[in-house]
């Protein structure tokens, strides 16, 4: 009994003090939940928003930025007529620029004629502003087109036949070409050239740089500038180099022949046109 007694009491002990436990814990509970309520007659407090960083003084936000025009991919139009290249840039809205493709700086007058041989920026670049269309004449851009590397001229030939002959290797280009004596063949009479190029390269400018100026004719090919195999810009000016033709002997020995004078037998004063071995007729 005494045994069942105390085990009771223990049991008794242990249920007061789990008791106590579970007391104190709804009692801070209830505290910590009077430190988080709002005191009598204050409204609750409102949620706090996540903290965003901010300056001093504001700083606007960026503007959107949209596409426009002047973005778009340059279109490929070299080898195309000016009238159809012209028209796809008008097409697309962007502004066009053009030029000559060579350093003659000539105007456009007949707008058929001509065709665009490159562009700036080059296809497939994008747009930051007007397209410039680079031209060349039609001949002229066909020949560029067959002849991506200098041709052979024939040396040793007379200079006028390549430019001006029918059928003549340099005939399309004809306004592109210029005669320099060569390196060695030049004449003491011969002078600077006086002609004056615009937006040419500094290269090919350079590579004629002290050759004199001649019209090519009665001259000998010696080579050409580019040489022989060279690449060739589309529009570039095509030197011919030349030597001065040697002079022939003249027959007979250069001596002047005096022929003898026409005899006066009439008493006619039209001595002129009397009939002789130099004039078969009266009126020779």
């Amino acid at each position: 009994m005494r045994r069942h007694a105390g085990s009771h009491v223990r049991t008794a002990v242990t249920a007061r003090t789990w008791g106590g436990v579970l007391a104190a814990v709804l009692v801070i509970g209830c505290c910590a939940k009077s430190f988080s309520a709002a005191e009598p007659g204050e409204k609750p407090a409102a949620a706090v928003p996540s903290f965003t960083p901010w300056t001093w003084p504001p700083v606007s936000p960026s503007p959107t930025i949209s596409p426009t025009p002047a973005m778009r991919a340059m279109p490929n139009l070299v080898g195309q007529p000016y009238l159809t290249a012209s028209q796809t840039l008008s097409d697309l809205d962007i502004d066009e620029r053009y030029q000559d493709a060579s350093p003659l700086g000539r105007r456009m007058f007949d707008r058929k004629n001509w065709t665009v041989v490159a562009t700036e920026p080059a296809a497939g670049a994008i747009m930051t502003g007007p397209a410039k269309l680079l031209l060349l004449k039609n001949s002229e851009a066909a020949w560029f087109t067959k002849h991506p590397v200098m041709p052979r001229l024939p040396v040793g030939k007379s200079a006028s036949d390549v430019r001006h002959a029918k059928g003549a290797v340099l005939d399309p280009v004809s306004e592109l070409v210029i005669f320099r004596y060569a390196k060695g063949h030049t004449p003491k009479d011969a002078s600077d050239p006086t002609e004056r190029y615009e937006n040419e390269p500094a290269t090919e400018a350079k590579s004629r740089a002290g050759l004199k100026d001649t019209y090519g004719y009665g001259d000998l090919i010696v080579g050409s500038i580019p040489a022989a195999g060279q690449q060739v810009r589309p529009g570039r000016l095509i030197v011919v180099l030349v030597r001065p033709e040697p002079e022939k002997p003249s027959k007979g020995g250069g001596e002047d022949i005096d022929l003898p004078s026409v005899p006066n037998h009439s008493d006619d004063d039209d001595d002129v046109n009397i009939p002789g071995w130099l004039c078969p007729t009266r009126f020779c």
